[in-house]
């Protein structure tokens, strides 16, 4: 999480691209520019688990559904189910919008433990997950995900990036796009240098053990080698 406030952030890039006036404009430039970040990497700081209920084969999670008030970005590919006692568990398979419509034509007869749900969206912020077999019972769901952020609303509320540098660079930006124009030199150079310092930051703040330090391959194009 960042040192600085809003208030400073904003103030400190207006003031590095030679204005102080643009508060207002600056304020809604910056949460523009965390929410645009936000959804653009797994960020380990937005990584969130929630233990919540598995109730029927569809459910919605997220942004207050399903027991989870946070927006969801994303779900994470590591779903688990388990019975109430904790006595048994086993693991969830995600699927994307586009794998087989099972929630749509399977027999309603076919009942059991979840063994793979697939995932569609359900609004801003709202994951659905339609479970296959449908649930023969109410299970517990152990739900990973990335979440957005509570929106600031204050100058002295801390924003949730972990790089005061470049937040202060996307204002400056900005402030240089407002005043100078999207062609100007002064524009593209700041444009330029909030690239480089947010690429830098995905190498410091990106990555954490198991997340982001290797390069995925799918295992249907690069199967594993066996020794």
């Amino acid at each position: 999480m960042a040192l600085m406030t809003r208030g400073d952030i904003v103030l400190e890039g207006m003031r590095t691209a030679g204005r102080d006036d643009l508060e207002t404009l600056a304020n809604v430039w910056l949460q523009n520019w965390l929410n645009a970040v936000a959804a653009s990497w797994d960020w380990p700081i937005l990584r969130r688990e929630s233990l919540v209920d598995i109730t029927a084969q569809t459910v919605d999670y997220g942004g207050g559904s399903g027991g989870v008030d946070d927006r969801i970005l994303r779900v994470i590919d590591e779903l688990w189910w388990y019975t109430s006692d904790r006595s048994t568990r086993g693991r969830i398979n995600l699927r994307d919008q586009n794998a087989s419509p099972f929630d749509k034509i399977q027999a309603t007869t076919i009942t059991g433990a979840p063994s793979s749900a697939r995932i569609l969206k359900a609004g801003f912020g709202v994951a659905r997950l339609s479970f296959e077999p449908t649930p023969d019972q109410t299970y517990k769901l152990f739900l990973p995900y990335q979440h957005l952020p509570t929106q600031m609303t204050a100058d002295t509320d801390t924003p949730w990036y972990e790089s005061d540098e470049t937040m202060i660079q996307a204002v400056a930006f900005k402030t240089h796009e407002y005043s100078d124009g999207k062609d100007s030199p002064a524009t593209i150079a700041a444009q330029q240098h909030l690239a480089a310092l947010l690429a830098n930051d995905r190498y410091r703040y990106g990555n954490s053990a198991g997340q982001n330090d290797v390069a995925y391959k799918d295992p249907k194009v690069f199967p594993r080698s066996r020794r």
